[in-house]
């Protein structure tokens, strides 16, 4: 299966002292899944790693990059994604304020692309662009389903990743702040 770390997660992994039962986590996930980093979770963690001046936390980032496939936000990305945001602003469930760069669609977008479950500590910023949580598929692609892990953490997966296929996310803990 391929999981999309989303920006807390990742935020937990590149702790320099906290958070190692996601680490290990981690090290289970990698030998049976494909794990994935968006371009776009790189860049909202990685701005906020600058702007603390946490050189550990970027140098592991840095690693993970290498260790890790990245996902790069394409033209179809952000298609997708606006497709998305607009879906969800018509069924009166915004995903962000009206003049912001929402994140959040664009990763959802791409985990839609990409046949992905999208791994995050924030299961709400994926509510409005979820789907009704039907097993059907939407016009433009697979609908998304938030699926409560074994932990604090959830999944976002496609309507046809059914439950039972979703990780195991015990060890994970809200991050407040993951850096």
């Amino acid at each position: 299966m391929r999981l999309i770390l989303d920006t807390g997660i990742l935020g937990q992994v590149v702790h320099p002292r906290r958070y190692g039962e996601v680490r290990a986590w981690l090290g289970r996930a990698v030998a049976v899944h494909e794990l994935l980093i968006s371009e776009v979770c790189d860049y909202e963690l990685r701005r906020e790693l600058l702007r603390i001046g946490s050189r550990r936390s970027l140098e592991r980032l840095d690693e993970l990059g290498r260790e890790l496939r990245y996902l790069p936000v394409t033209t179809a990305t952000w298609r997708s994604g606006a497709g998305l945001w607009a879906m969800a602003r018509r069924a009166g469930s915004p995903t962000a304020d009206r003049e912001s760069l929402d994140a959040d669609v664009l990763v959802a977008a791409q985990a839609r692309a990409e046949d992905a479950v999208v791994v995050t500590t924030n299961p709400r910023h994926f509510e409005a662009v979820r789907g009704s949580g039907r097993a059907r598929r939407h016009r433009s692609g697979p609908r998304l389903r938030v699926v409560r892990g074994r932990g604090r953490g959830a999944a976002v997966t496609p309507d046809h990743s059914l439950e039972d296929r979703a990780p195991d996310l015990r060890g994970f803990q809200a991050p407040t702040p993951p850096y």
